[in-house]
């Protein structure tokens, strides 16, 4: 480290420090932009400028380091959209570096705390993405059916890419109309704004395909420097509406509304990543396509891009979702889907009226039996009471029988068939106490006969005659 001239700036100074770093480690120094960016946010945040927090490092050194970790501790914790603990501590080392790029020494007590290890996030356990075959299930298919046209371009792209969702977002149209049109994959040649590294990547062919077609029908009239995805307003779409699109469609997915959502665009990169494991791909080649730090970049360019392409076309199949047809071509099977629905249901209408209709015509037959069967029924009873009624009227005084027929006749109007058919057997079993069987009338022998007067007063005990002694 060179100490810095009291003439120069200390953005002048902190600039020109880190190229001379870099070119020590035989590197170019191409986060520049990003670094300034940090600093100005620093700035505004402590409402000071960087001459002013450089004079109060000076000052009081341990003061300036706990302004740092109170920036990082709002940066991942209070903030309204935190960031990860990675990302602040990035953020704290930028910080830092512009201090003692500008002789501000700090002592072994004033460490930046140490990066976590990244782990799978447990919201992906929610939802398994890969199946035994080593493809992509399709529960991850129904997701992105559940998409507008553009948030699912956006999201195969960066699926087959493994680019950042910033990345994809800062595409223009001329990204698509400049290459060839029988070039089945297109290709990405850039720099990742985070660390300035260099990135050489493919679009699958699906996503070549619908790229293509959202061109032609969403982007004709755009200019060639034009947002490639832009939003209802025709601006740029930004990367939280993309994130609440997927939300959406995951909440679609499950049918309920969920609070941390297993399907990021981050989560599409990870997928990227764990396609090029199971494609076996070699480290070096795989960090190139994701932007990561390797010691090949500078070994390929476009000059030997088709050497990258076999490379690429090795991940393809893990990344491959509807398996080589078009938008077009998916749309037209579901108009054939919606007319075959459309005639299932005519038929379906055709045969819920027949079936009413014989629900009805057996509910007809089935009440016309009920009805012969008690009439069948009705008609024995009533041959039996006859049977009985005849007999009593041989046997019984005709007075009792003439009185209870015409009771009978002078209900006719007020009571059915069956209720005075019951009046006679009741009237029959109370006074003669006779059955029929087979047609024979028998009497029943258990039943005691009614004692006439004569024979209840031949019972009663004669009174004796008092003596004359008593």
């Amino acid at each position: 480290m060179t100490q810095a001239s009291n003439k120069q700036a200390p953005l002048d100074v902190w600039r020109k420090e880190r190229i001379k770093s870099a070119e020590l480690k035989g590197k170019e120094y191409k986060t520049w932009k990003k670094d300034k960016r940090v600093l100005e946010q620093y700035c505004k945040y402590r409402g000071l400028t960087s001459e002013e927090i450089l004079t109060e490092a000076k000052k009081d050194l341990d003061l300036s380091y706990d302004m740092i970790l109170e920036y990082f501790m709002y940066l991942t914790k209070t903030r309204k959209q935190p960031m990860s603990h990675n990302a602040g501590i990035t953020y704290l080392a930028i910080l830092r570096s512009f201090l003692t790029y500008n002789d501000i020494l700090f002592n072994k007590k004033h460490r930046i705390p140490r990066k976590q290890k990244a782990k799978v996030r447990k919201t992906y356990r929610k939802l398994p993405l890969w199946s035994k075959d080593k493809r992509l299930n399709g529960d991850f298919r129904i997701w992105l059916d559940g998409m507008s046209k553009v948030h699912r371009s956006i999201a195969l792209c960066i699926l087959s890419s493994g680019q950042k969702t910033s990345m994809i977002l800062r595409l223009n149209v001329d990204f698509v109309t400049e290459q060839p049109d029988d070039r089945l994959n297109l290709w990405l040649d850039t720099e990742r704004i985070k660390t300035g590294e260099d990135v050489i990547t493919f679009f699958s062919k699906e996503a070549t395909r619908r790229l293509r077609e959202y061109v032609k029908v969403h982007r004709k009239d755009a200019k060639p420097n034009g947002p490639l995805f832009v939003n209802e307003r025709g601006e740029r779409m930004a990367v939280p509406a993309l994130q609440a699109a997927f939300r959406r469609a995951t909440e679609k997915l499950f049918g309920e509304t969920i609070k941390d959502n297993p399907l990021t665009p981050t989560r599409l990169r990870h997928l990227f990543e764990s396609a090029c494991r199971k494609a076996k791909l070699d480290p070096d080649i795989k960090k190139l396509f994701m932007g990561h730090k390797t010691s090949m970049s500078g070994e390929y360019n476009t000059d030997n891009i088709d050497d990258l392409l076999e490379e690429y076309l090795r991940v393809e199949p893990f990344l491959t979702i509807y398996e080589g047809t078009t938008s077009a071509e998916i749309e037209e099977d579901i108009s054939k889907l919606k007319k075959w629905v459309g005639t299932l249901e005519e038929a379906y209408t055709d045969l819920h009226k027949k079936h009413t209709e014989l629900q009805e015509f057996v509910k007809e037959e089935v009440q016309q039996e009920i009805a012969k069967e008690q009439a069948r029924g009705l008609a024995g009873t009533a041959v039996e009471l006859y049977s009985r009624l005849m007999y009593a009227l041989e046997t019984k005084p005709k007075k009792e029988t003439d009185a209870f027929i015409k009771g009978l006749r002078e209900s006719k109007s007020d009571k059915s068939l069956e209720q005075r058919l019951q009046a006679v057997n009741e009237f029959l079993d109370k006074e003669m106490g006779t059955t029929v069987i087979d047609g024979v009338i028998h009497v029943d022998k258990a039943k005691p006969k009614k004692e006439t007067k004569k024979q209840s007063q031949k019972k009663k005990p004669k009174k004796s005659k008092k003596s004359n002694s008593d």
